[in-house]
């Protein structure tokens, strides 16, 4: 954030962080470490839990207003959940958890999205956080929703390359599959046979796979064999 902070010609950081709120990470020696070794000391700006803090230096300079800025401190979310409904923000995630990276399965995941398509953009980054992800043909990456949510989630993250997949008549999961490296007629086709593994066809001999793209009104319908659970890839 310092680099970029130089690079695109700004004058402080701002943060999230309030005092107390993570024993380990947001007391107040720790926020005293991270603003030494940071490279930008006495700018970096902690507006929630200002008043708990030395003033940095835009406020000294009268950048910004000290008398504005707040005194939250703690693990409790009150003052921050009155805040955002003075702002009208309702739609905020529940406090949880901490950062994505440091979850196993989705630091994992975004690993090797990030060998196989180092530019990947945002929604592709967001697309770790559900479903079943399996890896097929020229890395090719193919999510499969587990639920409702989940299904409705990857159709919104969908771009117009993506191949989408879903079994005709029966229920089961919304398949994804990004072209990050040539899809073939006989990736598609694998594709389609672990959706259908996954949806109610998955005993029958043979089930019916509409493949398509978002906001086209071109389908395509393959007639496969659902694929055995043993022959499915590991997911990531």
């Amino acid at each position: 954030a310092s680099e970029f902070m130089q690079e695109s010609g700004a004058s402080f950081l701002i943060t999230g962080e309030v005092v107390g709120q993570r024993p380990m990470s947001q007391n107040k020696s720790a926020l005293n470490a991270v603003d030494k070794l940071s490279g930008c000391k006495g700018l970096i700006v902690r507006p929630l839990s200002a008043k708990l803090l030395p003033a940095t230096i835009p406020e000294e300079k009268g950048w910004i207003d000290r008398n504005q800025l707040l005194d939250i401190s703690g693990r409790g979310r009150s003052r921050q959940m009155e805040l955002a409904e003075t702002f009208g923000i309702h739609d905020y995630p529940t406090p949880a958890g901490g950062c994505l990276l440091t979850e196993a399965k989705f630091a994992g995941r975004l690993r090797k999205l990030l060998e196989v398509k180092p530019d990947s953009g945002i929604s592709e980054m967001n697309i770790c956080r559900v479903g079943r992800h399996i890896y097929i043909g020229a890395n090719n990456l193919l999510v499969v929703g587990r639920n409702h949510e989940e299904n409705e989630y990857l159709q919104s993250l969908a771009t117009a390359s993506d191949y989408l997949f879903k079994v005709i008549d029966r229920p089961g999961p919304l398949g994804l599959l990004q072209d990050h490296n040539n899809v073939t007629t006989a990736d598609l086709e694998f594709a389609a046979a672990i959706v259908a593994r996954y949806s109610d066809a998955k005993n029958d001999a043979t089930a019916r796979v509409k493949v398509f793209h978002l906001d086209d009104a071109e389908e395509n319908v393959l007639v496969i064999n659902p694929l055995p659970a043993e022959k499915v890839p590991a997911s990531v």
